[in-house]
């Protein structure tokens, strides 16, 4: 089993605390050599036979990251796993974005839309995600800064959001470049813009995400006379636990 040390090795076997997050060379090492220790719905805990240490199995079994402790598991554990009504009913309303042609964001559930926190706090540009493993666990749902569900009072629909046909349309774009997956939209003031990737939310020249539309067919402009999209805003990501059947609250799926 191989792994990638950030700082001095403290165990001959794991690397101790000293681990921050690694790839298993197999399951079958991780299970034959590590003891056992926790199951969940997703993911597994399992202890270094040499020093304890506690390390997640991700939920498809790929990612083995190092806890430090239980305390953070533990923590994710506690946050409610079900929705709300009204917050289940909001997904259904404003519908989560799929993943896109490749199937990347297929392990999460993302509803772009404005919430009120439970100190009354507003945020127009917020993505709450349903996941299977914890937010510090896979490096692709790995957040620095992040809530949790149970901080959010009410989800509304942001103003800022793409409507439901232009999100799809994003997820739909194949990569024509290398990191190039380009979407033209038309804003109100007439100016086309050039949307790269999965998009959810555009604030740009007084533009809100919910005035853009497609480009009527036969008028799209030649690329370099388009307007590039600033990111002048950052999308606060709110995690909660997958729930299965707000799969069906997605768009519908290409």
């Amino acid at each position: 089993m191989k792994f990638f040390n950030r700082n001095k090795i403290t165990c001959s076997s794991c690397g101790g605390l000293q681990v921050g997050g690694q790839w298993a060379d197999t399951v079958k090492d991780v299970r034959k050599h590590y003891k056992k220790n926790q199951s969940f719905e997703f993911g597994t805990i399992y202890l270094c036979p040499n020093c304890n240490t506690p390390w997640y199995l991700d939920n498809i079994e790929t990612t083995l990251a190092s806890l430090w402790n239980t305390k953070r598991i533990n923590e994710w554990q506690i946050i409610p796993k079900d929705l709300t009504s009204e917050q289940k009913a909001m997904f259904y309303s404003i519908k989560a974005t799929p993943p896109d042609f490749y199937g990347n964001g297929r392990d999460f559930i993302d509803l772009p839309c404005k919430v009120i926190l439970t100190n009354n706090k507003t945020l127009d540009f917020a993505m709450v995600r349903l996941q299977k493993d914890p937010p510090f666990i896979n490096p692709y749902s790995h957040y620095k800064d992040y809530l949790t569900i149970d901080k959010v009072k009410k989800i509304e629909p942001s103003e800022y959001t793409l409507n439901t046909d232009l999100r799809l349309k994003t997820c739909q774009m194949r990569e024509i470049r290398m990191g190039f997956t380009p979407t033209r939209v038309l804003g109100i003031n007439g100016v086309q813009y050039l949307l790269n990737g999965v998009t959810n939310f555009f604030n740009q020249d007084g533009i809100k995400g919910s005035e853009l539309t497609s480009v009527p067919k036969g008028q799209e402009k030649h690329e370099n006379d388009l307007v590039d999209v600033i990111d002048n805003f950052e999308i606060k990501i709110i995690v909660g636990h997958w729930d299965e059947n707000l799969t069906r609250a997605r768009i519908e799926e290409f």
